[in-house]
């Protein structure tokens, strides 16, 4: 007989030290959880922290009861969303199976606005906990003027890094207001009882958050301040429950290897181990097998799908730390750097390459190849700053040219250079007033004559304004999983990561414009130029093939 595998709630320790810093700290009025996804930030903290608060309260006769009773705002953007929200927490993953099996009618639910849950229960101590949850939302002016007139003792909110300041601002305003006068709860913590009374002790809000791409208010006030001991409020960050460790650094590799999954972060090749101090965050639960041992890590595999993206959503997922607007904002999200996507590869012979061409403010030239299997392949890159002090002549002359000489002999080679190419009055990189197209043309003419390689220009079959119809060209291979990058082509790496990406304006509003200042801005736009062309020409293929003369003209081929 298989043994069977029993699932038990287990309280991680570090959740419940975080409950009893709302003791500790009476002085704050908003305690927030932030941290990697998935470690249980809104079951175990923000709602069984306000479910053992309400077992706290002093309790008061109702009829002949002793009845511990509270009431709580739960808060997301629509009403809908808060109910189906709490209720599925409240279900699922809050009370002991042994409390849920004592009472049939845990929760009930009372549809009005806005949506009510009432969960109530005896304690054991001959008193009745009575918990009475608001759901609302702020999409509509009717629900936030609705929240703005309750009173509560605590809110909750999930996914708090959604939710707009002022939002937090108001439910930190209307909490401390239930039966405040009358309100103490206790709660005895090494020996010593601490209390929380009053209407200032008990604006209690409780947030979770899965941390955003930059910036949110709550990191503005908070992160950003040398003195955090003055603040309102107060953040606390579980531990991250995979930890990168380098190659290099580690002794047994190869042991290691075949148990633990290999990625890059931070430019760096690292192995993913598990966290000892993130021992319990597994999926919510601890699994015990049939000896009541711990089973270590059931939920590993949910932060193992996490590893392969870019840095950017790495920090957020697994490592827990706020970052730039980069990786909400990049264009190339589906983009993957594993071991399939970054490969070395032969450059075939008979096959031309592309070099895409951008002249802007970080000149770039980027080498690709269109493989046998329709796969693209990027494997070098020349990347000029204006601290370089380079002129568009040299970088052409000097180091595109000869590399390709020495390294592509007698290959053909078509340069696609950036469609504004041709009117540039005046190089960006030097003070001279030649195109940066004129200086290609000639250079190359010298080059071919050699006859080293074959140069050829080929211009982008997009206008420059044309940006979307670019980006989406790179897209396409990115998302058919049709394209390979030379570990070598660091910037082009770092610019699909997130570094190409769009600009946010001022009022933190996301707009549709690139970041041009970006170091990886020209490199993934050169990239860009050469993959307009392969791409139509696919698609011309594919037009000729399935049109009615292209396949009557094949036929009569064939009969001859």
């Amino acid at each position: 007989m298989q043994d069977r595998i029993e699932h038990r709630r287990f309280v991680d320790p570090f959740f419940e030290r975080c409950f009893e810093q709302i003791f500790l700290q009476r002085d704050k009025s908003l305690f927030a959880m932030d941290g990697a996804v998935g470690t249980g930030k809104s079951s175990e903290f923000t709602v069984r922290s306000a479910y053992n608060l309400a077992c706290l309260v002093e309790p008061m006769r109702i009829g002949a009861r002793q009845v511990r009773e509270s009431k709580w705002a739960f808060i997301r953007q629509s009403e809908q969303s808060a109910y189906n929200t709490v209720r599925g927490i409240f279900t699922e993953a809050i009370f002991s199976p042994e409390i849920v099996a004592s009472d049939a009618r845990l929760i009930t639910t009372h549809s009005m606005h806005p949506k009510e849950l009432h969960i109530e229960h005896n304690l054991g101590d001959d008193t009745v906990v009575r918990m009475l949850i608001e759901c609302h939302g702020f999409d509509n002016e009717q629900a936030f003027e609705r929240l703005k007139t309750h009173e509560f003792l605590g809110a909750m909110i999930p996914e708090a890094q959604s939710i707009p300041w002022n939002i937090i601002t108001t439910a930190i305003e209307r909490c401390g207001r239930w039966r405040a006068a009358s309100l103490v709860i206790k709660k005895t913590i090494d020996g010593r009882e601490y209390m929380l009374s009053g209407q200032s002790s008990l604006s209690i809000v409780l947030a979770d958050i899965n941390i955003p791409a930059r910036p949110h208010a709550l990191y503005e006030e908070w992160y950003d301040k040398k003195d955090r001991s003055n603040l309102p409020f107060v953040f606390f960050t579980p531990p991250q429950p995979i930890i990168p460790v380098k190659t290099e650094n580690i002794k047994d590799l190869e042991r290691l290897k075949e148990k633990y999954p290999i990625s890059v972060y931070g430019g760096e090749e690292v192995i993913w181990v598990p966290n000892p101090e993130a021992y319990n965050f597994t999926r919510h639960y601890e699994e015990l097998d049939a000896n009541m041992q711990r089973i270590p890590w059931t939920g590993y595999n949910y932060w193992l799908k996490q590893i392969y993206r870019d840095d950017s959503q790495v920090r957020r997922y697994i490592v827990g730390l706020p970052d730039t607007m980069s990786g909400e904002a990049a264009i190339y999200r589906n983009f993957v750097r594993d071991e399939k996507t970054l490969v070395k590869k032969e450059i075939l012979p008979g096959k031309p390459v592309y070099v895409g061409y951008d002249p802007g403010g970080h000149s770039a030239f980027i080498c690709l190849q269109k493989q046998d299997d329709g796969v693209l392949h990027f494997f070098k890159e020349f990347i000029f700053t204006l601290a370089d002090n380079v002129s568009t002549r040299e970088q052409i002359g000097d180091f595109l040219i000869p590399w390709c000489e020495q390294e592509l002999k007698h290959m053909n080679i078509v340069v696609v250079p950036d469609p504004a190419s041709a009117w540039l009055g005046k190089s960006r990189m030097s003070d001279t007033t030649e195109s940066a197209l004129n200086v290609l043309q000639m250079l190359i003419k010298d080059a071919n004559n050699r006859g080293r390689c074959h140069f050829g220009i080929e211009l982008p079959r997009v206008r420059n304004q044309e940006e979307d119809v670019r980006q989406q060209s790179l897209k396409y291979f990115i998302d058919q999983k049709k394209l390979t990058i030379d570990p070598s082509c660091e910037t082009f790496i770092d610019g699909l990561m997130g570094g190409y990406h769009y600009k946010m304006t001022r009022s933190k509003i996301l707009s549709n414009q690139i970041d041009k200042d970006d170091p990886t801005c020209d490199v993934v736009e050169a990239a860009q130029y050469p993959v307009v062309n392969i791409l139509k020409n696919i698609n011309r293929k594919r037009r000729n093939e399935s049109s009615y003369n292209y396949k009557a003209r094949q036929g009569s081929i064939r009969r001859r």
